[in-house]
């Protein structure tokens, strides 16, 4: 388990690379509430999403495209959303069911069993993947989840 914040200098250094191989093609953002930054999460959680929005929603289309990340907190789940304006799944391509998505999902069951769920909503004007994890951070100076 790693901090969100830990995991978004992964997205960040992914994306920095995929900005200098698509240029203006890809538009990013990044909005992750400060109190979502402390909670835990296995790592290489997030990343396989942003890479999949990159890969497979905006990569391919010549006029590029936007992809957004944003993370919040409730009272006791963190919520992690990436958007993104590709073309979706509607062309059966896809379907949610990609190796990236699946060992997501598996990670994500093994550490909180039925306490996280990963959704994904698709359509021809893009794609929304939304992960939920209940939210743990570490003890006070004893590096263990609490």
């Amino acid at each position: 388990f790693i901090p969100l914040a830990e995991e978004m200098k992964i997205v960040r250094a992914y994306l920095e690379i995929e900005a200098l191989r698509l240029g203006d093609r890809l538009h990013t953002e990044i909005e992750v509430e400060k109190a979502a930054e402390a909670v835990l999460i296995p790592v290489l959680s997030i990343q396989p999403l942003v890479e999949n929005a990159v890969k497979h929603g905006i990569a391919g289309r010549a006029a590029g495209g936007s992809v957004r990340l944003a993370a919040r907190t409730t009272a006791q789940s963190l919520i992690v959303e990436v958007i993104d304006d590709g073309g979706g799944f509607a062309d059966g391509s896809s379907g949610g069911s990609g190796v990236g998505l699946d060992n997501v999902r598996k990670r994500l069951h093994l550490c909180y069993g039925d306490e996280a769920g990963l959704r994904i909503e698709s359509s021809s004007r893009g794609s929304t993947v939304s992960v939920q994890v209940p939210r743990r951070t570490f003890l006070a100076g004893q590096g263990i989840p609490a």
